[in-house]
């Protein structure tokens, strides 16, 4: 069987000498290649107790990379125990079984495993050491429960079940325990992006590790298997570079389909602006989706009269609280526009929610708001639509979920009259509905500071 180490085979004896002698010592480098380097680097410079991604191209290696990662740990400390966890339990025998073949040509005798138990999913060496093979599949989690892990690796999360409910349970209750009592426990997310852009792991998961520096991202031009004779193929295989299929699975590009979701004018380059200057003469409004078992969203935005743009500046999004709960939430978001309000008077706030709890917000909690026109939905985000082609919208990038749900909120495929949103792991577009509403409710003819917009008319000269 041909080695995933080019030209190991073809090795002079010193150089495979040399090599063994480093791999006898722990030290694996020599058999990862080009980008698989760097992705060696990354792990072994990581903290203890720390999270690292790798968002990789098809034909990089990625399962293999995983598998000699976890057979360096174990062969370096005896006692180790690594976990190698799929999507699900069969895929992981599927996939890192195999390869054990492909390692009798790389590494000494003495490194490779002891003994392989597929039913169990055990990997074990002669020095105590084992990697448990796992997935994170409901009716197979609860096998991966366990004293100890010195190394949790999860490879292709980007296509585990998306119900984050089940993987937070997963993650949080059957593996993450394992690494409290660890001195150096590492967890390594290692896989292609998702198909679906508002998966958990590219929407809970992969932000705040990029947050940390501890990501990398290699597409197919990075393989140090393919020439430019084989990436050619591919391409023609995918119908050309622009085939979505080619872009994500080897471009490793994440991005929604354009003829499902809502907004296809937004763009993050055109829409999402730096940072602005709080002025204190704008009219201003919020735009609220309330919902009290699902969902709550509040966007916050003034209408700069001087452009005719409207620039959303804060976003509060929340689920599961009370009405007392989400009026202190209302209140401390009107708070929070004081800095861009020409003065109390000129905040507008739009809430939808039925009709017994609109009623008890105003009448036991003094909140003053109006509730939307209500169109069909598609007719509601008509104008949001419009405003986003003529780019009249920015949004300050501290509006993560917002920009989010612009960026990848579909259409319910099942629903071809009176259309809605889908419903994903993130919500049902909350935030995109709160910021309609808030534009329907915006006037953009009225100028602070003038009395109406006949008065403002008469000294520009008439409209």
């Amino acid at each position: 069987m041909k080695s995933r180490v080019k030209g190991f085979q073809e090795w002079d004896q010193d150089k495979k000498d040399a090599c063994h002698a480093l791999l006898n010592q722990g030290i694996f480098y020599p058999l990862f290649l080009g980008r698989q380097r760097e992705i060696y680097k990354l792990f072994h410079t990581m903290k203890p107790k720390t999270e690292a991604a790798c968002l990789l191209s098809r034909k990089m290696g990625k399962s293999f990379t995983a598998l000699l990662l976890a057979i360096e740990a174990c062969t370096r400390k005896s006692g180790t125990i690594c976990r190698h966890i799929f999507p699900t339990q069969k895929m992981s025998r599927d996939v890192v079984l195999p390869m054990l073949n492909e390692l009798t040509a790389i590494l000494p005798s003495n490194l490779m495993p002891s003994s392989v138990n597929r039913s169990e999913g055990t990997i074990r060496f002669a020095n105590g050491s084992m990697i448990c093979l796992g997935g994170v599949n409901p009716e197979a989690v609860e096998n991966n429960r366990g004293s100890i892990c010195e190394l949790l690796i999860l490879d292709e999360f980007g296509f585990a079940d998306a119900d984050w409910d089940a993987l937070k349970y997963a993650l949080y209750s059957v593996l993450y325990p394992q690494l409290t009592l660890s001195r150096d426990g590492k967890i390594l997310f290692i896989t292609t992006p998702s198909a679906d852009p508002t998966h958990p792991f590219m929407t809970e998961i992969l932000p705040p590790i990029i947050s940390n520096k501890q990501y990398l991202t290699y597409n197919v031009y990075d393989s140090p298997f393919l020439n430019q004779e084989d990436i050619d193929a591919i391409i023609k295989r995918y119908g050309g570079v622009n085939s979505p299929d080619f872009r994500r699975e080897y471009l490793c590009e994440c991005f929604p389909d354009s003829s499902k979701v809502v907004c296809p004018e937004f763009s993050k380059e055109k829409h999402v602006i730096e940072t602005v200057e709080a002025k204190p003469e704008w009219l201003t409004y919020m735009g609220v989706d309330l919902g009290l078992v699902d969902n709550s969203a509040f966007i916050s935005a003034y209408w700069d009269h001087n452009r005719n743009k409207l620039v959303v500046v804060d976003e509060y999004f929340t689920r599961g609280k009370s009405l007392a709960q989400l009026a202190e939430v209302f209140t401390t978001q009107q708070d929070r526009l004081v800095p861009y309000m020409f003065d109390s008077d000129h905040i507008k706030s739009t809430v939808d929610v039925f009709e017994i709890a609109a009623f008890s917000l105003r009448k036991d909690h003094g909140l003053r708001f109006v509730r939307p026109i209500k169109h069909q939905v598609e007719d509601s985000i008509a104008l949001l639509r419009k405003w986003l082609a003529e780019d009249k919208i920015e949004i300050l990038p501290s509006c993560v979920n917002l920009v989010r749900e612009l960026a990848f909120t579909e259409w319910d495929s099942r629903k071809t009259v009176n259309k809605d949103l889908a419903r994903n792991n993130t919500g049902h577009g909350d935030g995109l509905m709160a910021l309609c509403y808030l534009c329907w409710s915006v006037n953009t003819r009225y100028r602070p500071g003038f009395a109406s917009t006949h008065q403002l008319a008469d000294i520009l000269g008439g409209y």
